[in-house]
């Protein structure tokens, strides 16, 4: 990460972005169809952030939703926002560790979690999987979406790396289909283009008004070099994808 530029994902907020995920709502509406979700549902978001689909989940299907973050701002900024919406009686956030989940065995019905397994090296994959497993009752659900490359490929690794300036660990399909093989979890996946920065996926999971509003921010002068650095990055690399997965213990 160079001293100029932020890790992608604040940099993203900061800008106005509310959707931060590489498939956008296409990809989780995806696996809002494979939820079920429900009034009778124990939920659990991993990675919730600021509780955005935290929130929409349980007001869309009454689910009884709880998110966890290591983020304590973002948890600060998630709770003040159910409280706002009166969602204190079927939502919560929390801070809590995906490798170590406060949660006894067979708990949730349901796990969500978007674009933080592609943030772990590959032992730190399969020890929160194992977590998910832990958590999850007979026959519940878990659905990720992640970054992911077509074809393996270090260099493109390297430089989406650098991009977002963070050192994550996205898989090729074929490398993320052998980690959840590796599970007891039955699994159902699917492969798209990344929509984060495009403008047609811009304006689809942020509205007209988002959209300007992200534009206007982003395009300032302190805010100008990363944006387009992304923007340009993902418009070229034909190379990567998002993956969304959904796995039934």
């Amino acid at each position: 990460m160079t001293d100029k530029q932020k890790p992608g994902y604040v940099f993203l907020t900061e800008i106005g972005k509310k959707r931060l995920r590489p498939g956008g709502i296409v990809a989780t509406n995806w696996l809002f169809e494979r939820g079920k979700f429900s009034k009778d549902k124990k939920i659990l978001e991993v990675a919730c952030h600021q509780g955005d689909t935290v929130m929409e989940i349980a007001e869309k299907f009454g689910s009884q939703v709880i998110g966890i973050d290591l983020d304590s701002e973002a948890i600060k900024r998630a709770n003040f926002a159910i409280n706002e919406k009166n969602l204190t009686n079927l939502a919560s956030t929390q801070v809590a560790n995906a490798l170590d989940l406060p949660f006894p065995d067979n708990y949730f019905d349901c796990i969500i979690n978007e674009a933080m397994l592609t943030m772990l090296d590959e032992d730190e994959k399969q020890q929160a999987l194992a977590e998910y497993y832990r958590v999850l009752k007979s026959g519940g659900k878990l659905l990720t979406q992640d970054v992911c490359f077509k074809v393996k490929n270090e260099q493109t690794k390297n430089k989406l790396r650098q991009t977002v300036n963070m050192p994550i660990s996205p898989l090729s399909i074929g490398e993320w289909r052998a980690l959840f093989a590796k599970t007891a979890f039955k699994h159902e996946f699917q492969v798209g283009k990344c929509s984060l920065l495009s403008f047609s996926g811009l304006l689809r999971d942020e509205g007209i008004s988002g959209t300007v509003r992200i534009l206007k921010n982003g395009l300032k002068k302190e805010n100008r070099a990363q944006l387009l650095k992304m923007i340009r990055f993902f418009q070229r690399q034909n190379n990567v994808c998002y993956i969304v997965n959904h796995m039934e213990k």
